[in-house]
């Protein structure tokens, strides 16, 4: 069999004349080269081959130079002698994959420089500051991916107090603001038992965060402190409403995206059942 090996130098010269490799069939043979391609080569070469030029199509269709240049850089990758070569063509892999990142990252709503970024990451590597370390870094990253919605104070302590103006309200020292809309006639819960109920969860707005679609089944003593301290108040078929300060919900963290941080809450709650705890 003819010693087969395919030209590095003559495909780069071939490629960065932009002519494309996909619309050529070309075979680059040397009948002097020193080391012989064996079957195997040839066979991975071809398997590999069809995959890398399928690759650059599909990454710059339409675009020869731009395909040129892409498998040009493959070739040199082969190529690499040194450690120092190797790294390089190492360092510029990572970077591509940094590239794909940030570009999720903008589609995300960061704005970044991409046309600097690198440079600056590079400055960081060696060690040195462009002003923030990594904690405030990422801080300032995920106030704009996840940003903290907030309430005013101020509306949310009106609520509360408009609300404990209303007719069958009671207000508790711990500030739950309690309504009666019908009064049931069974007994009331224990800390220990399971309820039966329906309910719709508002925020002082009236924007509705959460909802029973059916009856749902919960322990009284495993729900935010004001819903279970609304419940203790109830009566088995009653229907009421309970208005809650953040210290009673949800708190300062607020719930996801459902609840803001220092919201006051509005629960309507019908008492179907109560569950004894088994003894």
């Amino acid at each position: 069999m003819k010693s087969l090996k395919i030209g590095a130098l003559a495909l780069s010269v071939l490629l960065s004349t932009g002519v494309s490799y996909a619309q050529h069939e070309v075979m680059l043979i040397s009948e002097t080269a020193e080391t012989p391609a064996d079957s195997t080569t040839i066979a991975v070469a071809t398997v590999f081959g069809q995959s890398l030029r399928q690759a650059a199509e599909s990454e710059y269709p339409g675009d020869p130079i731009a395909q040129g240049v892409f498998m040009r850089g493959v070739v040199d990758a082969f190529e690499a002698t040194s450690a120092s070569q190797t790294a390089y063509h190492q360092g510029a892999a990572t970077g591509a994959i940094l590239i794909q990142n940030l570009q999720q990252l903008q589609s995300a709503g960061l704005t970044i420089d991409m046309t600097t970024v690198g440079g600056m990451m590079a400055i960081v590597a060696k060690g040195e500051s462009l002003g923030m370390d990594f904690a405030s870094a990422d801080a300032h990253i995920q106030s704009i991916l996840n940003p903290t919605i907030t309430v005013d104070p101020e509306v949310q302590s009106s609520f509360l107090k408009n609300m404990a103006k209303r007719d069958n309200v009671m207000t508790t020292e711990s500030g739950l603001v309690f309504e009666t809309i019908t009064v049931g006639d069974g007994a009331s819960p224990q800390p220990t038992d399971n309820v039966l109920v329906t309910y719709t969860g508002r925020l002082a707005d009236g924007t509705v965060f959460d909802q029973s679609e059916n009856p749902v089944m919960f322990n009284v003593s495993q729900l935010i402190p004001g819903f279970t301290e609304g419940l203790l108040l109830m009566k088995k078929g009653g229907h009421y409403r309970m208005y809650m300060p953040a210290s009673l919900g949800y708190g300062e963290q607020g719930a996801g995206d459902a609840v803001p941080g220092g919201a006051a809450l509005d629960f309507e709650v019908v008492l179907i059942d109560i569950i004894p705890a088994q003894q």
